[in-house]
C-alpha cells in the first residue's frame, strides 16, 4: 500500500503543477479547460500511478547509469513512453479535430462559418478566444 500511495502522490503533485503550467501558459487553454483536464488527469493518475512507478523503476534499474544525466534521460524516456500516450488519449477526438479545423480555416477560410464571433467548424471553435487559436491555429 505504501508504494501505491507514494507513486500516486508523486504523480499527482508533479502532473498537477506541470499540467496547469503547460495547459494554461503553453497551450493557452482557458482556466475552465485546465480544470477539466486536471480532473480527468486526477482520475487517470489514481489508476496509472502504480503501474507507471513499476515501469519507471524497472527502466531506471535496467538502463540508467550512475550519472545524473543518465538518470534524467531515462526518467524522461519512462515518462514519455508511458504517460504521454495516456495524456493524448484522454484528450479524446477534440485535439485532432481542432487542429484539422483550424488548419482548414487557414487554407480555406470559407470552410468554417462564423457563429457569434469566433470561427466554428462543427462544435470546434477556431476563433481568437479559443485555445486552439492561441496555440497557433485560427488566426
Amino acid at each position: 500500500m505504501r508504494p501505491f500511495l507514494a507513486d500516486t502522490l508523486a504523480l499527482r503533485v508533479f502532473f498537477t503543477i506541470t499540467g496547469v503550467l503547460n495547459e494554461r501558459f503553453v497551450a493557452g487553454m482557458d482556466w475552465s479547460e485546465v480544470a477539466r483536464a486536471r480532473a480527468i488527469g486526477a482520475l487517470l493518475m489514481v489508476t496509472t500511478a502504480r503501474p507507471y512507478g513499476l515501469w519507471r523503476d524497472w527502466l531506471m534499474g535496467r538502463f540508467a547509469g550512475p550519472g545524473a544525466w543518465s538518470g534524467l534521460a531515462w526518467d524522461s524516456v519512462a515518462l514519455l513512453v508511458f504517460q504521454v500516450p495516456l495524456y493524448a488519449s484522454s484528450s479524446g477526438p477534440e485535439v485532432p479535430r481542432a487542429a484539422r479545423c483550424c488548419a482548414a480555416r487557414r487554407a480555406r477560410p470559407q470552410s468554417c462559418s462564423p457563429r457569434g464571433g469566433p470561427m466554428v467548424c462543427g462544435s470546434i471553435s477556431c476563433g481568437a478566444g479559443s485555445a486552439s487559436a492561441r496555440a497557433g491555429g485560427g488566426r
